[in-house]
Parts: structure tokens; C-alpha cells; sequence
């Protein structure tokens, strides 16, 4: 849509770029990570058509103290009523946690402490993306 001189708002019709063809039609998916405004890092995996899985810390950036640490399956199957985390701190140490739905998301939230510089990841089970925030300490 765009904006007419006589405030009129006009739609434009998507066009083919092929003749004869339909014209492409796009789907807008949007998401939200339930996590404080002003996270220090944060990632997401960008592949839309499968599982979109975040990652959000809330400690001072430039710290080796990442702070809350937030996860969120943004789009999983809705029966699912929880799911498996693995995550895998900088060094290779690994544990799991649970992560139960929230407003139709499956989250969870740990507190990890100091961490040596590198990636901080987490995959959930069921699905094979993963989404990484790196840790770097400036202090």
C-alpha cells in the first residue's frame, strides 16, 4: 500500500515478473521472544517454514556474566505442552532443562553465572535448528 497526495491509501496489486502466471504472494510471519527489552544479546534461527528457536541474555554486555538467560521454541506444534533444551555452554559444558508453554511458546529460563568467551546454545528437542549468542568478556 502507499500513500495517495489526496491521503487516500491505494493498494498496488503484486505483479508477475512471468506472463501468464499468477503473481507471487508472500506470507509475513512474525515473532516475539518474550524477553526483556533490554537484552544484552540475543539470536534466533531464521528458517521459517521449520522450527524458529531464540536465545536471550540480559546481563551487561561486554560481560562475562551473561545474566537470565531466556529460550524460546516460538512456533512449536501445539500439542506440544513442554519440550527438552540442550544447551551447551562455551567449553563444551552441557545439561539439559524443561522448557514448559507460555502464551503458545515453550520457554525457559536458567541463570548460568561467569562464562569464558564463546558461543552460549540452545537446540530443543524435536528439533534440529540451533540458536547461538556469543560471550565475550571485555572486563
Amino acid at each position: 500500500m502507499s500513500q495517495d497526495s489526496d491521503d487516500r491509501l491505494t493498494r498496488h496489486e503484486p505483479t508477475s515478473p512471468h506472463p501468464g502466471r499468477e503473481p507471487h504472494r508472500h506470507r509475513l510471519i512474525a515473532t516475539t521472544l518474550d524477553v526483556p527489552a533490554h537484552a544484552a544479546a540475543s539470536a534466533c534461527t531464521h528458517h521459517f517454514s521449520g522450527p524458529q528457536i531464540c536465545i536471550s541474555t540480559d546481563g551487561p554486555s561486554g560481560s562475562e556474566n551473561p545474566g537470565k538467560v531466556t529460550t524460546a521454541w516460538t512456533n512449536p506444534p501445539r500439542d506440544r505442552t513442554s519440550a527438552t533444551v540442550h544447551i551447551t555452554e562455551p567449553g563444551g559444558h552441557r545439561y539439559t532443562l524443561t522448557a514448559p508453554r507460555q502464551r503458545g511458546q515453550l520457554i525457559a529460563t536458567f541463570t548460568p553465572g561467569a562464562l569464558p568467551d564463546g558461543k552460549l546454545c540452545a537446540r530443543y528437542q524435536g528439533s534440529s535448528r540451533t540458536a547461538c549468542v556469543q560471550i565475550i568478556d571485555r572486563t
